[in-house]
């Protein structure tokens, strides 16, 4: 399970920030006005300023278990773990994850990707949903809300499909403005995320912003 693990996150790497092809997303009017985006499968999504995402009344803050770091080396994100749970697997900045970690389990990963590129939380929004479906087929967000995240708006969604036969949840948080964009993505197998939402949650509650 763990190479099947492996070749995915080779596939998400190779989609996380290029876009799906020089025609595609297509932005359309509906005819009540609402504005969606077509993509080249044939889906679509309303874009975020129309999805009306809801915001949280919770507060969350790093999990007192975590107490190991990785800070970006593009000075926008610090992430803590439970070095218990989790384990740092790579520390690179080369390719488009900054850092790896792997559950100790070893049927769970996350990715902390920062980009020095200014843009909106829409279209890192957008982009992300974009480069799922580039990724896989049958995907569709699942989950979707504005949470306070030790003292900073983020995103928080959850996307389902499906990559090389197997049906995949990618439990993300996202955070962008003019000092850059930052994905911190947790994935596991669909059938695994109940058994990993609370080590997954954990870990993006860790997620603490440095940019202005």
């Amino acid at each position: 399970m763990k190479s099947i693990f492996i070749c995915i996150i080779i596939l998400i790497m190779m989609t996380t920030v290029t876009a799906v092809s020089e025609d595609y997303p297509i932005n359309a009017t509906t005819a009540d006005g609402r504005t969606v985006v077509l993509y080249p499968e044939g889906t679509w999504d309303y874009v975020t300023s129309d999805r009306g995402q809801s915001q949280s009344s919770a507060v969350f803050e790093k999990p007192e278990g975590a107490t190991s770091a990785i800070k970006s080396k593009k000075g926008l994100v610090e992430v803590w773990y439970d070095p218990s749970k989790w384990n740092l697997i790579q520390t690179s900045t080369n390719g488009d994850a900054e850092f790896m970690l792997e559950h100790a389990t070893e049927d769970c990963f996350a990715l902390v990707i920062v980009e020095r590129i200014s843009m909106t939380l829409e279209t890192l929004r957008n982009l992300a949903v974009e480069n799922a479906r580039a990724a896989g087929s049958s995907v569709d967000v699942v989950e979707e809300e504005v949470r306070r995240i030790n003292g900073r708006n983020m995103l928080v969604m959850g996307i389902e499909g499906i990559i090389e036969g197997i049906m995949f949840h990618y439990q993300g948080y996202y955070w962008a403005g003019k000092s850059g964009a930052v994905q911190v993505v947790a994935f596991t197998g669909s059938n695994l995320f109940g058994e990993y939402r609370q080590d997954i949650d954990d870990l993006l509650n860790g997620t603490m912003i440095l940019a202005d």
